[in-house]
């Protein structure tokens, strides 16, 4: 067990995101929470954001967010802008080139080796289901397992893989929490690209996002 920690602590990713005092004291007094969202690609199209991952409102200058490879799967019958994702089906704990069976009772089987090894895959004998899958991250210091990704088009009877992609988005929004679905573009963003780097830091500054030296 310590190896399979270990392993995973290699494979973490990490951000920081740097907000300038003058942009903190602003962002703060207009309640504006910080969100990161992760890509997922579903059914071998190039990937989306739609799900917010974390919101953060307890921000200050600096702030560390982490994830490694450590998933759920779950089915859940609605992808709406503004909701909050409601998983209906029971959810499974996975792993890359894993793949769980929901049977037909509606029922997720517990996981096995299969599908692609860079996604994990979801066999629907049951009917119309989104699939939607779950991540650990910790955000200054606090692990939790939340939504990351909701298809938006329900899935009847067949196989779908979803693949996450190790890039996420930062940006700034108010009334907005955690675990919430998206289906249009946020504004003034930061994209950070870890899938061959495992490190990366982001200022916010004068409402511009820059990679300090």
């Amino acid at each position: 067990m310590a190896n399979f920690y270990s392993a995973l602590d290699a494979v973490s990713k990490a951000v920081t995101i740097l907000v300038d005092l003058d942009d903190l004291a602003t962002l703060k007094t207009n309640n504006y929470a910080m969100c990161f969202a992760k890509k997922v690609a579903s059914g071998g199209d190039s990937g989306s954001y739609n799900v917010v991952w974390q919101s953060l409102t307890k921000y200050v200058y600096s702030t560390a967010f982490s994830w490694t490879p450590q998933f759920s799967l779950f089915g859940t019958n609605v992808f709406a802008d503004t909701v909050t994702v409601t998983a209906t089906t029971n959810a499974r704990a996975l792993g890359l080139g894993q793949q769980c069976l929901l049977d037909k009772n509606g029922i997720l089987q517990p996981p096995a080796t299969g599908g692609p090894v860079t996604g994990v895959s979801m066999l629907n004998q049951f009917s119309l289901i989104h699939p939607a899958l779950s991540q650990i991250s910790t955000l200054n210091g606090v692990q939790q397992t939340t939504p990351l990704y909701v298809a938006p088009q329900g899935m009847v009877q067949g196989s779908v893989t979803l693949t996450p992609i190790d890039t996420v988005m930062v940006w700034f929004q108010q009334d907005i929490a955690t675990s919430t679905m998206f289906s249009s573009a946020r504004s003034n963003y930061t994209e950070i690209d870890l899938t061959m780097t495992n490190t990366a830091t982001r200022l916010y500054k004068g409402g511009q996002w820059s990679t300090p030296s």
